[in-house]
């Protein structure tokens, strides 16, 4: 990880540029009331299961700020995994994503998209006012539920890419969404 952060109550990352990180640029876990602002997240040197993050928010996140940020040719650039509720994610940009690279190696495609709800329960969140891909809320770790998804600019393209995306993708128990154009 380029920034690993845990146990922290009102704290910030601002006017930061991370490239080329090994894994994640952020990896916040047990997290109050903390911002992360004004920042661009780009690139990761290998794209294969849990690599290619921007913000990977796990374990008890609550109360968390992300706003004004760019992130730019990631897999997921922000992911919540079992991280509690009350965060908002406001007025990012999600840019080019990635579309078929490099993948140690390999080739392979994960569908790129903005968000991704990714874990037990991310609740009462707020997304708004986003620039992005796609939102996904999976069931592959948990359910989530009472999160609010507005204004919005969700595109459902992925430049250059042949394959198939959704636009906002709400998986098996993914329950009580606001989705507000």
């Amino acid at each position: 990880y380029t920034f690993e952060i845990g146990y922290c109550a009102y704290c910030w990352l601002k006017n930061i540029e991370s490239s080329s990180s090994n894994q994640r640029h952020v990896r916040g876990y047990n997290l109050f009331r903390n911002e992360f602002r004004d920042s661009f997240f780009h690139h990761v040197t290998c794209y294969i299961g849990n690599y290619g993050y921007g913000f990977s928010l796990q374990g008890h996140v609550t109360g968390t700020l992300l706003e004004n940020n760019i992130f730019e040719a990631l897999g997921t650039p922000v992911s919540f995994s079992n991280a509690g509720g009350g965060n908002v994610v406001a007025y990012n940009y999600f840019g080019t994503g990635i579309k078929e690279y490099p993948v140690c190696g390999k080739y392979n495609f994960i569908t790129p998209g903005g968000i991704s709800l990714h874990g037990a329960h991310p609740v009462y969140n707020l997304f708004e006012g986003n620039v992005m891909n796609g939102f996904s809320s999976d069931f592959i770790w948990g359910s989530s539920s009472h999160n609010t998804i507005f204004r919005n600019k969700i595109s459902g393209f992925q430049q250059d890419s042949v394959k198939q995306m959704r636009t906002i993708y709400l998986g098996k128990y993914s329950r009580y969404f606001n989705i507000l154009r």
